[in-house]
């Protein structure tokens, strides 16, 4: 049994809740734990949000816009938070070699190096993956459509085993973001080439279609979910909970959902 939420986006509400429905299950979050789209929302409380869920023991997927707050950075930052004022400086600082290091070199401190320490911490911890098999479901942050699985033929997708193929995406994530594509002058994407980092061109890329952590079933209707396989993602907003043959959508517009893999259905936890 495995509980499993979409983007959260900084809400720590939101993650509580979550985080307290079934608290003996598996929990498993789709990625995109920052960047509010709330014009009110504070950095303290979006960053209280990411720390609770990196202490939780939750089960957390990479989401694009959890990847701009890495070292490779494989595309802009996403984040309406600025930078630290002088004075607030030593209360980051303190205790936090890294943050010490950034303020060191730079002469500056911004929120965003706050969320990039958190990450690197979790992520030497191995606690943030690009896909996971729950239950029988392929848990990614897009999903994974029929055009992914066409460039990428020597995966084991005929297999339809979600743990054999969630284990084959963490591995060529892996190469795929260690791989150096253009300078920082030429591109805001240094690193990240391959087909699993594919933005279309409807999101704002130049690719022909999304990877798993851009695909949009919405703006992509020739290329839908590979049906070979069930899978759970988010990324996209839907309206209201969205289960299909083969597929479901977690990121809905109005209110908490989580997906419960038990019941195979979903359950609203507010507000």
């Amino acid at each position: 049994m495995a509980i499993i939420i979409g983007d959260i986006h900084g809400d720590l509400a939101m993650a509580q809740a979550f985080l307290a429905y079934k608290p003996e299950a598996e929990h498993v979050a789709l990625g995109d734990f920052v960047d509010s789209r709330d014009p009110k929302a504070t950095f303290e409380e979006e960053l209280a949000c990411l720390e609770l869920l990196i202490a939780s023991g939750a089960v957390l997927l990479w989401g694009n816009h959890d990847l701009t707050y890495t070292p490779e950075r494989p595309w802009r930052g996403l984040t309406h938070h600025g930078f630290i004022n002088d004075q607030e400086v030593p209360r980051w600082t303190d205790g936090n070699k890294y943050l010490a290091r950034v303020f060191e070199k730079d002469g500056a401190l911004y929120c965003r190096d706050s969320f990039v320490s958190r990450y690197h911490l979790a992520r030497q911890k191995d606690q943030v993956k690009a896909a996971y098999a729950a239950d029988g479901w392929l848990c990614t942050h897009a999903g994974v459509s029929t055009a992914l699985t066409a460039a990428l033929p020597s995966a084991p997708w005929v297999s339809g085993d979600p743990s054999t193929i969630a284990s084959w995406i963490c591995e060529e994530f892996e190469r795929e973001f260690a791989t150096k594509t253009r300078p920082w002058h030429e591109s805001f994407t240094p690193y990240g080439k391959g087909p699993l980092f594919y933005r279309d061109w409807t999101r704002g890329g130049e690719d022909l279609f999304g990877g798993i952590f851009w695909f949009d079933p919405q703006w992509e209707p020739s290329r839908p979910p590979d049906p070979r396989f069930k899978q759970i993602f988010g990324h996209t907003k839907v309206a209201g909970p969205m289960r299909k043959l083969n597929h479901v959508n977690v990121h809905i517009e109005d209110g908490w959902w989580v997906f419960d893999t038990e019941s195979e259905g979903f359950v609203r936890l507010g507000p």
